[in-house]
């Protein structure tokens, strides 16, 4: 009989007992009382986006590059007689100076001889020209003998019997006489007009030997064509050296240059503040060309971030676009490298810009669009931006950040390119974190203001 009540039972009545209670709790649950919406509407911290007034600097690295680098080389053959200390590595030199000397007495014995092949050159033409002289006169008298001759041999002619034929004859061989002595003096004229343009000629050419013998010389002497540092010395005193071999490597100092490399969007700006094209038609030598912009080269010394020191320079030119980077190399030319000047403490500044030298390239842009500030804590993932309207939030997205700007109270706003968006002045962007936002959700702005 147990077995039977526990079995079959006492199952079923504690089932009907524990959805009777279950009922009960349900059936006599007060119901909640209706809560206002804005209680549970998050609360959000917002800052204003404003407009930007005014360009922005464009800041990269870039190393400091010679202009150019002249490698001295010898024009003529022989051993270095002398070597300026000047021209060791290190050095700055001048426009001018010697700094090898090769032994000139070979290039100096070709000069004199040439020199007096010339002079007898010339003394060989005066004389030519004398024989010419004299040698046309005799053949002018020549000629007269002749017409006198032959006036002569017509008078004999006309007497007729009166005159013998031996005397007849006598007088035509005298004309004959006087013409071939005239043939002969024009001959050694024509002999003597020939040999004289000869004679120049060889003049002619003995100066020009002589100019390249006195030009051989002169390049015995091998001085510094520009104002420069020399980088690098290769040969010493005493040794030989061939035409063509490298003597040193000097630097040009006038101007240096400033490698750096700018991303395809930092050149979009610069090329959008050139406004239209000004290229004449048939002309694409501009689509080529970078846009030459002015930039500041800023030096840092090291542990001395207060103290700044400033060159002027210019965007000159590129070298396409980097396979591996994606960024185009560019070159600042700074014309005058010694020119400095001073931004913080007063302390020595370097002398000039020199290679090797890590320095900050700022190119200024003047944007023709109008650009906004958005403080840095209003970014999100993905560069998206909630913005509050009419109490609710409002995604933007894709917002295109061009420059983290600094404010002086150590936070940073995003200048920020509003074309693609509706972004305008004055919109309310949120800057504090929120977990679970959606587009549309309700929100109320937190009584605490912050200034962009």
């Amino acid at each position: 009989m147990n077995d039977l009540l526990m079995k079959y039972i006492l199952p079923p009545i504690a089932l009907l007992g524990g959805c009777t209670v279950f009922y009960l709790m349900v059936v006599m649950q007060p119901k909640p009382e209706p809560v206002d919406s804005t209680q549970t509407a998050a609360t959000v911290k917002v800052v204003e986006v404003v407009a930007h007034q005014g360009g922005f600097t464009i800041d990269v690295d870039g190393v400091v590059e010679p202009y150019r680098d002249l490698v001295l080389a010898a024009e003529v053959s022989g051993r270095i007689q002398s070597k300026n200390e000047l021209s060791r590595t290190g050095h700055f030199v001048k426009a001018g100076t010697e700094l090898f000397q090769i032994d000139p007495r070979d290039y100096q014995f070709e000069v004199d001889r040439l020199t007096e092949l010339a002079q007898q050159s010339e003394t060989e033409l005066e004389e030519l020209k004398i024989d010419h002289q004299n040698t046309t006169q005799l053949a002018q008298l020549a000629y007269e003998e002749v017409t006198l001759h032959e006036n002569e041999l017509k008078r004999l002619e006309q007497l007729g019997r009166s005159i013998t034929d031996s005397e007849l004859d006598q007088q035509r061989r005298l004309t004959l006489s006087a013409k071939n002595r005239y043939l002969t003096f024009a001959s050694q004229v024509q002999i003597l007009a020939k040999r004289h343009h000869k004679s120049t000629s060889a003049i002619r050419l003995a100066q020009t030997q002589l100019g390249q013998a006195k030009l051989n010389l002169e390049r015995t002497r091998i001085v510094a064509p520009i104002d420069g540092l020399i980088v690098d010395d290769v040969v010493e005193q005493e040794a030989y050296v061939q035409v063509g071999a490298k003597l040193a490597i000097l630097e040009d100092t006038s101007k240096v240059e400033v490698n750096c490399n700018l991303r395809m969007e930092e050149l979009y700006w610069l090329w959008s503040q050139e406004g239209p094209s000004q290229t004449q038609p048939g002309d694409s030598s501009r689509h080529y060309q970078i846009p030459q912009v002015p930039v500041r080269v800023v030096y840092e010394l090291s542990g001395r971030e207060s103290t700044k020191y400033i060159w002027n320079g210019i965007l000159s030119r590129s070298d396409g676009i980097e396979e591996k980077t994606r960024t185009v190399p560019c070159l600042v030319r700074v014309d005058r490298p010694t020119d400095v000047y001073l931004v913080g403490d007063e302390r020595p500044a370097p002398p000039a810009l020199v290679r090797g030298m890590f320095v900050k390239v700022q190119l200024q842009v003047r944007s023709p669009k109008q650009l906004l500030q958005i403080s840095e804590l209003a970014i999100q993932p993905g560069k998206n931006i909630w913005r509050v309207r009419d109490g609710k939030l409002n995604l933007v997205k894709d917002i295109e950040l061009i420059k983290l700007m600094p404010t002086g109270d150590g936070r940073n706003n995003w200048l920020v390119d509003p074309s693609n968006t509706d972004l305008t002045p004055g919109d309310s962007v949120v800057v504090s974190q929120l977990s679970a936002a959606y587009d549309g959700m309700a929100v109320q702005i937190s009584s605490e203001t912050k200034q962009p």
